[in-house]
Formats: C-alpha cells, sequence, structure tokens
C-alpha cells in the first residue's frame, strides 16, 4: 500500500526512503534456509566442502542456513542435495523485518522499544 516509510525517533525524522531500499540497505549478508526431509549430522561438512565461501549454520536438525555476501545461487546447492540423497521440502530467502531494520537504522534496542510502548498504555 505504501512505497516509502520514515522512521522516528524523539519525534525527528532519521530516515525516509522505499521499503525496498531500506531492507536491501540492511540486510548485509544473504540467506537461504533450506528444509530438508531427514536430518543428516554430515551435511554441515558437505557443504562447506563444496562451497567454501558458504556460512553453514544447522541450529535444527532439518534446517540448514547457508549465508554469503553474496547472492547464493540455489540450483548447485540443490544438485548436491539431491547427489547425496537428501530431500529438499522448502527453500526460501530470509530477510530482515522492517522492526529490524528500525532498530539497525536508529540503534535503539527492541526491548527499550517495547518497554517504551507499554509505559504508554498505563
Amino acid at each position: 500500500l505504501c512505497h516509502r516509510i520514515g522512521f522516528i525517533v524523539g519525534g525527528e525524522i532519521v530516515k525516509i526512503d522505499r521499503v525496498q531500499d531500506l531492507l536491501n540497505e540492511a540486510q548485509q549478508k544473504k540467506t537461504v534456509e533450506f528444509v530438508i526431509a531427514q536430518a543428516r549430522p554430515d551435511l554441515e561438512a558437505i557443504l562447506l566442502a563444496h562451497f567454501p565461501q558458504f556460512t553453514v549454520e544447522q541450529s535444527v536438525p532439518q534446517r540448514i542456513r547457508i549465508s554469503a555476501a553474496a547472492e547464493i545461487p540455489l540450483m548447485p546447492l540443490l544438485r548436491l542435495f539431491a547427489e547425496h540423497g537428501i530431500d529438499v521440502l522448502e527453500a526460501r530467502r530470509l530477510r530482515p523485518s522492517l522492526e529490524e531494520v528500525f532498530v539497525k537504522i536508529t540503534g535503539l534496542e527492541i526491548s527499550k522499544m517495547k518497554a517504551e510502548k507499554e509505559g504508554g498504555k498505563k
């Protein structure tokens, strides 16, 4: 519905820009999350052996996050998964929320914003 938004802190406009530009500016690295059918304890090592330029994080057994400074091509990753018999159920690009962008631009902490919001309801 809107193409531009502004962030206001203490009555002062801190930043006005297009939503997409704000999101792109705040996203320092590109991240793709894969959901796989079955957990593989060796998956992180397999990915790093083939793609050392990526950062790989497997915090939950059936979810793996791959991050890089540049765009992440999906086809080479999907081929590697297929070669190792790993069924990919979902692949999605992770992006920051507008709230995370606000915090990054203004330096305000989410917990402080929530406390101020709750304090204003009294």
